[in-house]
């Protein structure tokens, strides 16, 4: 297509790896809202960041409070009874919330006093330490505590991120094994096709029969499992055995993401697909040369 085998090899790859991704970014997605795994990982971040394990002190404050959590009943005593978890929670809306609980909680005493009567000598020692930054003052603390869910928060995106990878790993194996969607049969397949076409034009005064003519375009199948082993290599031990390897380079390879695989075949092939440019769309003329026809 671009009058060189090694393009075209490049590009079927970025294809087949840009088409995974999609699919494979689909799945996740989906396992992601039937599970609420963005819910779920919010709330054990939360859990974990107020040392709140058991759900049973400052994290099921924090999810009863009506600044975070409106939909829900704000009665829950147990995971299980919050009827609605948040799959996002804004930084001042964290921190209005977590100093209103504290001050719900202070009985006509100092900030400082409450947090020094905080049970929990990890969680003290982290809000002692934001107070003091603040030098006692409750707006400068609310700051504090509002970039501390912050860090947090960017700590638990990197854990979210690699779980949702290995959900998308998962997925996009299991998408190539169901196309057979080998990256090193495919390569083979394109890199052949310029001698296949070749092979059926080698006379070109006598068209090869019907048969023929089959039997040569089916070795060039790129993916899928119709006619998958037409000369009997891919179901030797050393064939299934390369099978497999493409389907796990097909699968590592998606999880760069469609996005990056569409922006590389940009690179290669300079796609255009939002048509003439300002300049041609604007009627604008080439400059003229010396010797031109005026």
């Amino acid at each position: 297509m671009f009058n060189s085998a090694i393009l075209d090899v490049v590009i079927g790859l970025v294809f087949t790896f840009m088409g995974v991704s999609l699919a494979a970014s689909a799945v996740t997605e989906a396992i992601g809202s039937a599970f609420k795994l963005r819910q779920t990982t919010l709330r054990q971040g939360i859990q974990a960041l107020v040392n709140d394990k058991d759900f049973t002190g400052l994290a099921r404050d924090l999810y009863n409070h009506a600044i975070l959590n409106p939909l829900a009943s704000g009665k829950a005593d147990t995971v299980r009874q919050l009827s609605q978890q948040p799959a996002y929670i804004e930084t001042r809306q964290f921190s209005i919330a977590f100093l209103d609980i504290l001050d719900a909680g202070t009985g006509g005493q100092s900030l400082a006093a409450t947090i020094a009567a905080i049970p929990d000598a990890q969680l003290r020692a982290a809000l002692t330490a934001l107070l003091a930054q603040a030098d006692g003052d409750a707006a400068k603390f609310q700051a504090a505590v509002g970039a501390w869910f912050d860090a947090a928060m960017d700590r638990l995106s990197g854990w979210y991120k690699r779980d949702t990878q290995a959900i998308a790993f998962a997925a996009a194996l299991a998408i190539c094994v169901v196309l057979n969607a080998d990256a090193f049969h495919l390569a083979e397949a394109i890199w052949h096709r310029p001698a296949l076409v070749s092979e059926l034009g080698v006379r070109p005064t006598v068209l090869p029969s019907p048969t023929d003519a089959i039997g040569l375009l089916d070795k060039a199948t790129l993916i899928g499992w119709v006619d998958w082993d037409v000369d009997g290599r891919r179901s030797s031990p050393f064939g299934l055995t390369w099978m497999v390897l493409g389907w796990l380079t097909v699968a590592a390879a998606s999880l760069f993401g469609a996005p990056f695989w569409f922006d590389t075949l940009q690179r290669i092939v300079q796609v255009r697909g939002t048509g003439d440019s300002a300049r041609d769309a604007a009627g604008a003329k080439p400059a003229r040369r010396r010797g031109d026809a005026r």
